[in-house]
């Protein structure tokens, strides 16, 4: 069943984008031929380098070290198994985005995702390829096969790629929909302070005005924030996006830093991310 993990999340990536695409949002003066490059990069280059990389890595590393353990999880409940993999891999991806603004090595790897001035579901997409290589959900995934959470892990995966992309979304915007109503109010004030929703993390993207780059961390489950003190909810929609570094950087930079710098030095503290 695990051959069918890629091609569900291409379908659900190339849904929502195909859908905002038609809605305009990938106009040239909304979405730059920069923008569009490194999304394409990242299509090709996550599934086909990325991902059998780590898979491979960490397949020898789960035999060498637990042996015993392949599969054993097989005839766990399903609930049981969902749960454990959304919670750890949530809680992971925490840890791995806030170290992404806190040290300047990993600030590198992941300002790519934060150049982009325009809010979309391409911008999950938009990231420096190295970056890839961070982030928890490949390996966590390995790990949830090799211990036989493969359902569990394909629905969870799933899920957390969709609320993903519509939180990257200016136009999915069901939260602001829940706002409108005095009667989904109350219910929008609830699930705010569990999950992440289009508002909160689109003001970690923002710039200026309501922008709190060093706030909401969480990738679904704002409760990480709201445990480690790096929660923001806001009460209005951000409007601009972005780094005011973006213009300088090149292309090749921002997919392959380290291993391609700027001719001069370009300084951006961490914590202005």
């Amino acid at each position: 069943m695990e051959q069918y993990i890629v091609p569900i999340i291409l379908t659900i990536i190339f849904t929502a984008i195909g859908f905002e695409a038609f809605r305009g949002q990938y106009r040239t003066e909304l979405s730059s031929r920069k923008d569009k490059m490194i999304m394409l990069v990242n299509v090709l280059f996550a599934p086909t380098v990325v991902k059998p990389i780590i898979e491979v890595t960490m397949g020898l590393l789960l035999i060498a070290l637990i042996p015993a353990y392949a599969g054993s999880w097989a005839s766990m409940a399903f609930l049981t198994a969902f749960l454990i993999y959304f919670i750890s891999e949530d809680f992971a991806q925490y840890v791995v985005h806030r170290m992404g603004h806190k040290s300047r090595f990993f600030w590198g790897l992941h300002r790519t995702h934060h150049t982009g001035r325009r809010m979309n579901s391409g911008l999950l997409l938009r990231t420096n390829v190295f970056w890839v290589f961070c982030l928890p959900a490949t390996w966590f995934g390995t790990a949830a096969i090799y211990l036989g959470m493969i359902e569990a892990y394909i629905v969870a995966f799933a899920i957390k790629i969709a609320m993903s992309l519509i939180n990257h979304s200016y136009i999915y915007r069901w939260d602001n929909f829940l706002r409108r109503f005095d009667v989904t109010r109350p219910l929008m004030w609830v699930l705010e302070r569990i999950f992440v929703t289009p508002r909160t993390h689109q003001v970690h993207h923002a710039l200026g005005l309501h922008g709190k780059p060093n706030k909401n961390f969480g990738t679904s489950l704002i409760i990480w924030d709201r445990l480690f003190g790096t929660a923001y909810i806001p009460d209005e929609d951000p409007q601009n996006f972005g780094l005011p570094i973006g213009d300088k950087l090149k292309l090749s930079e921002e997919l392959f830093w380290p291993l391609v710098k700027a001719e001069k030095k370009i300084t951006t503290e961490p914590d202005l991310a």
